[in-house]
């Protein structure tokens, strides 16, 4: 019986629990814990093999040492529900060695930069400075003997210009923005990948993440324990903005060396295994969704019991 059976076969047909305004936060109840469960926790699914093989890949002048090397290729596909893409900024993916000896040697991809810009960004000032002068004077004199006046205007005009232009230019790399971040961790026990939000790639879609590990000699098989999560960013109830996990997927993958068929199936064993049990975030829902359809029936208890 699901959260909404529940909620209406508890609803009394006396009215009190209509009266007192019961029924409505209930029904709240339950849809913010349906809302919470199939909404806001499965905005980003992950899919990725939970067995693989791994291919020796130790150099031949390697061979006969106390370790080889391995490698494993593992395509991580990522999906976001409708509506929740412009949110999300950031998928992790996190691998950990949850078997002994194993020890990161590389990995793939590397942390890389990138820009909009493909050019350098160049800057030219220009400095122009000018100085002039100009001058005139003039005068009337008077005749002797006589009303009449000599009107003599002589003038001087001087023009003393100077001018002073330079230009200074400038040139200085774009701005540059991670849009792959990894790295070792745990003593080198463990790698992780971000893999960030820009114009030149895309978050959702297949990502093939490489790991080269360096093991005993005689080692077959092993595990990993591998954490997808999406990180972003919304407005909580449309007025707060908060970072929040978009979605989280954290199970085992285990690992055996190609040609050895018992540790294949061994391995693939242990997934199934695995697969049947309920992840983390379907147990935490199903506990809210619970919590909320007993709040309704204690709301609904008490509306009958008045």
């Amino acid at each position: 019986m699901n959260g909404v059976e529940v909620l209406a076969n508890a609803a009394p047909q006396d009215g009190n629990f209509w009266s007192r305004n019961q029924w409505p936060i209930a029904f709240g109840l339950v849809w913010v814990a349906m809302g919470f469960s199939g909404g806001f926790l499965f905005a980003a699914e992950f899919d990725f093999p939970r067995v693989l093989e791994c291919r020796d890949v130790t150099l031949a002048e390697e061979v006969g040492l106390e370790h080889r090397t391995i490698e494993i290729v593992i395509p991580v596909s990522v999906r976001f529900r409708d509506g929740e893409t412009r949110y999300i900024e950031e998928v992790d993916v996190d691998f950990g060695a949850a078997s002994n000896g194993l020890f990161v040697s590389s990995f793939c991809p590397v942390t890389e930069l990138t820009s909009d810009l493909t050019d350098p960004i160049e800057r030219t000032i220009t400095t122009e400075k000018s100085h002039r002068v100009n001058g005139t004077f003039g005068g009337e004199l008077p005749l002797v003997g006589g009303d009449l006046v000599a009107h003599l205007t002589p003038s001087l005009s001087g023009t003393l210009a100077k001018r002073e232009t330079s230009t200074e230019q400038t040139s200085r790399l774009a701005p540059r923005r991670p849009v792959i971040v990894s790295g070792t961790k745990d003593h080198r026990r463990g790698v992780f990948f971000k893999i960030k939000r820009s114009t030149q790639t895309a978050l959702e879609g297949v990502h093939e993440l490489t790991i080269v590990f360096e093991v005993p000699a005689d080692w077959q098989s092993g595990s990993l324990q591998v954490t997808c999560r999406a990180f972003g960013r919304k407005k909580l109830f449309g007025i707060v903005q908060q970072s929040r996990v978009f979605g989280e997927t954290i199970t085992p993958v285990y690992l055996y060396l190609e040609g050895n068929d018992p540790a294949r199936r061994a391995a693939q064993q242990k997934a199934k295994q695995v697969r049947r049990d309920p992840t983390r975030w379907n147990r935490v829902a199903a506990v809210l969704e619970s919590c909320c359809v007993a709040s309704l029936c204690t709301f609904s208890s008490s509306g009958q019991g008045q």
